[in-house]
């Protein structure tokens, strides 16, 4: 699993030194592809603006947050990991001017994308659960302490001030997103509250006694996570891995095999949109296959809503290379709704 973990960027990064040049000798021109990519929808701003600025920036991002939490779904959210996908809809304020690139994965306040994901119910819920696991947490420090235990009462203190420096990050940052910082954060939760099982607030062993058929089918459930987790963990990998092998092949040159691999990453990962976006790209721009390119523009847009770079793709084919004016300004109405306040909108309406 290490080398596994290893092996992704040591491919990445050592490609520029053991592929110099294309196959007819000639030296590579590094990221042309990748530049050209990316320019379809250019950058606005300067990177490393002033701090004030990027506070700035980061409290409009909640205020659109909050209303679009508050007037889209407010009981059930939007649904889990979809900030991205509807972040044009709500961003009143952060689309003016418009955040570099195309999309906006964290709202830098897990508390608020909780809330716009899950909506109140999981908000709650997720409180709920932190704040029932501290409070027994402190209860069995003070236990401890009162019973003279004072390395236990000295771990169970260490665990509570890290649990509390998890939760007070996720006021400014995204710690309950970023996979070292879940590892940490959730490790502590279930040290503390294992820990918190030891004793009650009496002193006396605290037992949770199950049922046959519920320890049944959470043992069935806890075995088939292994394999399921495994299995998911090896898609996302080869995704990943396939995605960077297809960006090296498109700026060698190499369009043909760029794509295939592009297709590779998808039916590993069937869910992410960029390699998607790649492969409409590339159907577009290199191969000319315009019937394949609307398929991908529709299929990317089908997974995420939000993709700006498809928006314009499938308004393009429409428009210029299909002759369907109808179905383009359909595919403008879309486009709006998606993102009513990027100037991307307008630019497309001209």
């Amino acid at each position: 699993f290490l080398l596994l973990a290893l092996s992704l960027p040591l491919y990445v990064y050592t490609t520029p030194f053991w592929q110099k040049s294309d196959e007819s000798g000639q030296p590579i021109n590094p990221d042309v592809v990748s530049k050209r990519f990316e320019s379809i929808i250019p950058e606005t701003g300067k990177q490393g603006r002033v701090t004030g600025a990027s506070i700035h920036r980061r409290l409009i991002l909640w205020q659109d947050a909050l209303e679009g939490a508050l007037s889209a779904s407010p009981l059930l959210g939007l649904g889990s990991d979809h900030y991205e996908l509807f972040f044009h809809q709500s961003a009143k304020r952060s689309d003016d001017p418009p955040i570099p690139r195309t999309l906006v994965r964290y709202v830098h306040n897990d508390y608020l994308q909780t809330l716009f994901e899950n909506g109140l119910l999981g908000l709650f819920g997720f409180l709920g659960l932190w704040a029932f696991v501290l409070w027994r947490g402190l209860q069995s420090a003070l236990a401890c302490a009162q019973g003279g235990d004072h390395p236990g009462f000295s771990l169970r203190l260490g665990l509570l001030a890290a649990a509390l420096v998890f939760l007070v990050t996720m006021f400014f940052e995204f710690p309950a997103r970023m996979p070292a910082t879940i590892v940490t954060g959730w490790s502590v939760l279930g040290l503390l509250l294992a820990l918190s099982r030891q004793t009650s607030p009496e002193g006396k062993p605290l037992t949770v006694t199950l049922g046959p058929k519920v320890a049944l089918t959470v043992g069935v459930v806890g075995l088939l996570l292994v394999p399921g987790g495994l299995w998911l963990a090896k898609n996302v990998f080869f995704a990943d891995l396939y995605h960077q092998q297809g960006i090296t092949a498109a700026n060698t040159g190499k369009i043909d095999k760029s794509l295939r691999f592009h297709r590779e990453s998808i039916a590993r990962a069937p869910w992410q949109y960029r390699s998607r976006t790649w492969e409409c790209f590339l159907l577009l721009e290199h191969l000319k296959r315009y019937p394949e390119a609307i398929r991908s523009a529709e299929q990317t847009l089908a997974v995420h809503p939000g993709c700006l770079d498809a928006h314009r793709y499938r308004i393009s084919l429409l428009s210029k290379y299909l002759d369907r004016r109808p179905d383009a300004l359909s595919a403008f109405a879309e486009l709006e709704k998606a993102a009513p306040y990027h100037p991307v909108v307008e630019k497309e309406r001209k």
